[in-house]
C-alpha cells in the first residue's frame, strides 16, 4: 500500500511541475476567456513549450553528471 501511494506521487510530481511552469513562466495562472479553440491552442503550445524546457534541463544535468 505505501509503496503504491508513493509511486503515484512520483508520477503526480512530474506531472504537476510542468502545470507549475505553465502557471508561473507562462503567466496562465489567470486566463482571459477568448473562446475555447484560442485557450487550447495557447495551452498546447504552451505545453509544448513547458516540455521542451524540461527536456533541455534533463539533458544539461546529464550531460552535467557524465563529466563527474
Amino acid at each position: 500500500m505505501r509503496q503504491a501511494a508513493h509511486e503515484l506521487a512520483s508520477r503526480r510530481d512530474k506531472v504537476e511541475h510542468v502545470f507549475r511552469d505553465i502557471k508561473i513562466r507562462f503567466g496562465y495562472a489567470k486566463n482571459r476567456y477568448r473562446g475555447l479553440a484560442k485557450n487550447a491552442a495557447l495551452l498546447s503550445f504552451l505545453t509544448a513549450i513547458a516540455n521542451v524546457l524540461r527536456c533541455d534541463a534533463y539533458e544539461r544535468r546529464s550531460l552535467i553528471e557524465s563529466e563527474i
